[in-house]
């Protein structure tokens, strides 16, 4: 009899699931985090309407920042321009990937305006890429770890299927790696503060996704 209630629940489950109405967000944007350089965040979230206010998807989105240290060694003039010749000393980039499972709720505050309410829980890899020519070391580092974050923003109708959007986003993030320490002789734990402030636009399409 329990396996007949499980099977039914799990038939129902599904059928909602099925005819909840599709929907897919494109957003870019910046991302103003603790340990690392302001740099360009941008995704997308695929998801599905319970009810005409609240929403659920999943979200990926992708980060990235590269830093270069050059020295000018020299000016040259060459006809009428002058020309700086430079070294590169040290090239540092960045590229993040979280993935978030995300509820999202929409209320109307004016009949042109939605209040957007969102929030997720996922996880997040980065690669953090080394290249320091002065002492030729050369070195990509990987890291990982639990993620979350919390948004407010507001919404208008673009036409009958977009809306377009603005978030303020809170992320929550510290990705990590553990290495063994020869000088020492015990593990040790690195990690980079990607904890911030996201501010980015987007656009949603109904009738389009997962």
């Amino acid at each position: 009899m329990k396996k007949i209630w499980m099977i039914a629940i799990l038939f129902i489950f599904c059928t909602v699931l099925v005819a909840q109405n599709k929907s897919t967000e494109l957003h870019v944007g910046l991302l103003i985090p603790k340990g690392a350089k302001t740099g360009f965040i941008g995704g997308l979230n695929l998801g599905k309407s319970i009810d005409e206010n609240i929403s659920w998807g999943i979200e990926i989105d992708c980060y990235t920042k590269s830093y270069t240290k050059e020295t000018t060694i020299a000016d040259s003039i060459q006809g009428n321009a002058v020309v700086s010749t430079r070294l590169t000393e040290i090239e540092n980039s960045i590229l993040m990937l979280p993935v978030y499972f995300k509820l999202i709720f929409n209320t109307q505050v004016n009949p042109k305006y939605l209040l957007r309410l969102s929030g997720g829980v996922g996880y997040e890899v980065l690669w953090n890429k080394m290249n320091n020519y002065i002492l030729k070391d050369r070195e990509t580092r990987f890291y990982s770890g639990f993620t979350w974050q919390l948004g407010l923003g507001i919404s208008t109708q673009l036409s009958r299927a977009t809306d377009a959007f603005l978030d303020i986003i809170y992320h929550n993030g510290t990705p990590s790696r553990s290495e063994d320490n020869p000088e020492v002789g015990l593990p040790v734990k690195q990690e980079i503060s990607m904890s911030g402030v996201i501010f980015r636009v987007g656009i949603r399409i109904y009738s389009f996704g997962i």
